[in-house]
């Protein structure tokens, strides 16, 4: 499963350097991010008490327009996800263990987005799938029965899995080349890997600002301000097919 996810990913990668290279740079769009975030366990076996505070996100971005009214957009970053967990230890009175992780990832979301408006003001809005590779974890315990401290190991010995992935949807709003963006993910991929594992995810949201570094000659994304959603989908689709056709 996982090796196929891989191979989905490059190939979508591949197509886009593809595209760029043999289209007009006035497709292309590229930029900056800066950006927090605020996780949240999901789950079966989530703690009934977590605190996670807003952590980092930064990265980039890259779209490429398809039609007039839709694109492609990757955001590859660095994010962090962090937790304080305190909860009894199972089936044991007058017991707590704390825990601190901290989880860092290498992301890339990709997004179809539908847009409107134009290079000067336009909003847009998404969905697609975010792939994340663990890049750092690190994780402090402390473990007690009454008042004698106890090995934390022997009750939370859980390993995050290198490679997960998930749902993603979001949208903003742009003027000029300044974007403030909001996303939510949901993970698909269970945390922690192995036998005997909690069943616990994760959902994330993020507030972004993005500067756009290339400035192309401004051109409308639209034709006309009463086009509906509908006629969107049917044209992006009817271009979108025309351009497979082209390539081919």
């Amino acid at each position: 499963m996982k090796s196929k996810l891989i191979k989905i990913l490059l190939g979508i990668i591949f197509i886009l350097i593809e595209s760029s290279n043999s289209n007009a740079q006035n497709f292309i769009r590229y930029g900056v991010k800066l950006g927090t975030n605020y996780s949240l366990f999901a789950g079966p076996d989530k703690p009934a008490h977590a605190i996670t505070p807003w952590l980092l996100d930064v990265g980039a971005y890259y779209e490429y327009a398809l039609t007039d009214y839709s694109s492609i957009w990757l955001e590859p970053g660095f994010v962090q996800r962090g937790v304080k967990i305190i909860e009894p230890l199972p089936y044991l009175d007058n017991s707590q263990i704390n825990i601190y992780e901290k989880n860092n990832y290498f992301t890339l979301p990709i997004y179809f987005n539908l847009r409107q408006g134009d290079d000067f003001l336009s909003s847009f809005a998404g969905v697609g799938a975010e792939f994340e590779f663990l890049a750092q974890k690190k994780r402090t315990m402390y473990a007690r029965i009454n008042n004698l401290k106890v090995e934390p190991k022997n009750y939370y010995n859980f390993d995050p899995h290198r490679l997960n992935y998930g749902f993603i949807v979001g949208g903003g709003v742009k003027l000029m080349g300044v974007m403030i963006t909001g996303k939510f993910y949901t993970s698909l991929q269970n945390l922690y890997r192995g036998r005997d594992i909690r069943e616990i995810r994760y959902n994330t949201f993020t507030v972004s600002m993005i500067y756009q570094i290339n400035r192309p000659q401004m051109r409308t994304y639209t034709n006309g301000r009463n086009s509906s959603f509908k006629n969107k989908f049917k044209y992006t689709y009817f271009r979108v097919k025309k351009r497979l056709r082209l390539h081919r």
